[in-house]
């Protein structure tokens, strides 16, 4: 038995096409007439799947089963990607039930996720769960949000693996990309200083090297993965290594980074880094009384024209690799590569002191900065407004335009609806709150010279939940 499925309501455009998922790569069952009416004949009674119209900036799907309606609306997709991927398991084991029956199965089974960077330079990733359709054994239909720079990342059990969104988008209207499963291991080792001296609190990533695609060098940094943080002798491990991992580095704040490859071993491997510092600045961080600040907190932000032209951003805000201040205010910190950097010291009471520093690469391997002298640092009241967000907090973000990374800083609101606003330095910084509700827009949203609120009081107005709608919870809003 067969059927007829139909539909006029999504206008297929110059260059469309429609395709019956799982079926062969030149499916004849589908056709388009001059009026962009289509239907798909002679469909078995029994089909069910997807049906997928490409077109020129968008790919529109609706789910097709057995007992479903023969008029069909293409109502999802729109201007987001679809894809039928499949999976392969490294050493010809089979990756889901060889029944069709249990492709469903198959498919909760698998658990896939877009990952996309989670900042300008990578740092983090951004997880969102994908709900797949099964088509066929290993075969599945993904669909989700547009984001650049993203992968399809899979786990089945032990196995997982990943593909650029690129590569899977480049693939025909409906022709399936292959995903390869590899079998998880884990990898550990040590980070010393090149002379078998232990490094402790090392940050160490995995991350992938990225594919240039024709794109020019110096915008092919690596793809970050996953990170650890060493422990205070030095010993790092990943229990489960991203199979796509192919570089290991490891940043210290008195040594600087180094990059090793991960080795080819099949199952668990271990690996030490040696960090050999190649630019070390030694210094004092004072008050603005000569005072000798202890627990100082320093790191090295690159210039905001050396961080945007950057092939590898990651390696110049490494994380997790700030350096203290001894008990008299002295400090040892080496910067992960050569450039423009400024050398950041914060102590929270006391505010905040920023040293311009060019490091070349012929330039001294020892350089002594001489005293830093932190700029004192300021507090006001804020009055909030607005219902529901007692006891939430008041996100400052800055300053703005001064470094390449703002800094983050929360205010709790107490119960009678007032913050105490403490911040490092003057300047420009950005404000917004963070109710039970998530996060919401805040009136006034910026402010352009905070310092001049130095011993105010002032009142914020806090948005109606649902105002403010953004991506990722404390992400800086536009001003």
């Amino acid at each position: 038995a067969a059927r007829t499925l139909a539909g006029t309501a999504t206008p297929i455009g110059p260059g469309g096409s429609l395709r019956l998922l799982p079926g062969p790569p030149s499916d004849p069952l589908c056709e388009v007439d001059r009026r962009e009416r289509w239907q798909c004949p002679g469909v078995p009674a029994h089909f069910e799947g997807v049906l997928l119209l490409c077109s020129p900036g968008q790919r529109r799907f609706a789910r097709v089963r057995p007992d479903g309606p023969g008029t069909i609306r293409l109502d999802e997709g729109g201007a987001g990607w679809s894809a039928a991927v499949s999976l392969d398991v490294a050493g010809g084991a089979t990756a889901t039930p060889a029944d069709p029956a249990a492709a469903a199965a198959a498919a909760a089974a698998a658990s896939f996720t877009l990952e996309s960077p989670g900042n300008a330079g990578g740092q983090t990733l951004d997880r969102t769960p994908l709900v797949p359709i099964g088509l066929a054994p290993s075969s599945f239909f993904l669909h989700g949000k547009l984001v650049p720079e993203s992968r399809i990342a899979v786990r089945l059990g032990r196995r997982a693996g990943a593909i650029a969104l690129d590569e899977v988008l480049a693939a025909g209207c409906g022709e399936e990309a292959r995903i390869a499963l590899t079998e998880a291991r884990s990898l550990r080792g040590r980070v010393t200083d090149g002379e078998g001296r232990l490094l402790p609190r090392a940050s160490v990533l995995a991350l992938e090297p990225r594919r240039h695609r024709g794109r020019p060098e110096a915008a092919a940094g690596p793809i970050f993965l996953d990170q650890t943080l060493a422990d205070d002798q030095g010993a790092w491990s990943f229990a489960e290594l991203d199979p796509q991992a192919r570089l290991i580095r490891a940043c210290h704040a008195g040594a600087g980074c180094a990059d090793v490859a991960v080795p080819s071993s099949p199952s668990s491997a271990s690996l030490d880094i040696a960090i050999r510092p190649r630019w070390r600045f030694t210094g004092r961080v004072v008050s603005q009384a000569g005072v000798p600040q202890a627990a100082a907190h320093l790191r090295f932000l690159p210039t905001l024209e050396q961080y945007e032209r950057a092939g590898d951003q990651l390696l110049l805000i490494p994380p997790e690799s700030d350096a203290e201040s001894d008990a008299s205010g002295r400090f040892e910190i080496s910067p992960p590569a050569p450039g423009k950097f400024f050398l950041e010291a914060r102590a929270s009471s006391l505010g905040t002191a920023r040293r311009d520093v060019v490091v070349s690469e012929v330039g001294p391997a020892n350089t002594d900065l001489g005293d830093l002298v932190l700029s004192g640092a300021g507090e006001f009241l804020a009055r909030v407004h607005g219902s529901g967000c007692v006891d939430g907090v008041l996100i400052l973000a800055g300053p703005i335009g001064a470094t390449s990374l703002p800094t983050l800083l929360e205010s709790r609101i107490d119960p009678k609806g007032v913050a105490r606003v403490a911040l490092p330095e003057g300047g420009e910084w950005l404000l917004w709150a963070r109710c039970a509700d998530g996060r919401r827009r805040a009136s006034p949203g910026s402010f352009s010279n905070v310092e001049d609120l130095y011993g105010r009081e002032i009142t914020v107005a806090i948005d109606a939940p649902g105002a403010d709608e953004p991506d990722r919870e404390d992400d800086p809003p536009k001003p």
